[in-house]
């Protein structure tokens, strides 16, 4: 946080909101578009402060769980977008993606990669539960 001259406090980066003698102001601007590369290991961690797609290739073991981080003071917005594509070695690995994600009702979560396949999933936040839902796959 920042605060000018006029006595306003504003984040410095994108998202967040503004605090000033006219009240708040949520801007909710979406993140940059960033591409997170081969994060390996069976836990691996996604930080949202930099990351709108993660590809988690070359999978030689089951993801176990997914761990999702970011930056020191930033904070998920509702609606924020979150694309994970998986891909395997060439053999099926079993997904357990773990507590920070929810099915959508409509859509199950991911519980195997498909041999040789890209599995893509997309997951929007959802405040009400402070998770990553999941709006498609394919």
């Amino acid at each position: 946080w920042v605060r000018s001259s006029a006595g306003i406090w504003t984040t410095t980066g994108t998202g967040g909101a503004v605090f000033g003698s006219g009240g708040i102001s949520v801007n909710t601007q979406p993140i940059a578009s960033f591409v997170a590369q081969n994060i390996p290991g069976a836990t691996p961690t996604i930080n949202i402060s930099t990351t709108s797609t993660a590809n988690l290739t070359g999978l030689n073991a089951a993801i176990t769980g997914i761990t999702i981080s970011w930056n020191n003071g930033y904070v998920p917005i509702a609606g924020q977008e979150l694309t994970i594509n998986f891909t395997d070695n060439g053999t099926a690995r079993a997904l357990t993606l773990g507590s920070s994600f929810e099915a959508s009702g409509t859509v199950s979560l991911p519980t195997t990669t498909v041999v040789n396949v890209m599995l893509s999933c997309h997951f929007q936040y959802n405040p009400a539960t402070s998770k990553w839902r999941i709006m498609w796959k394919s």
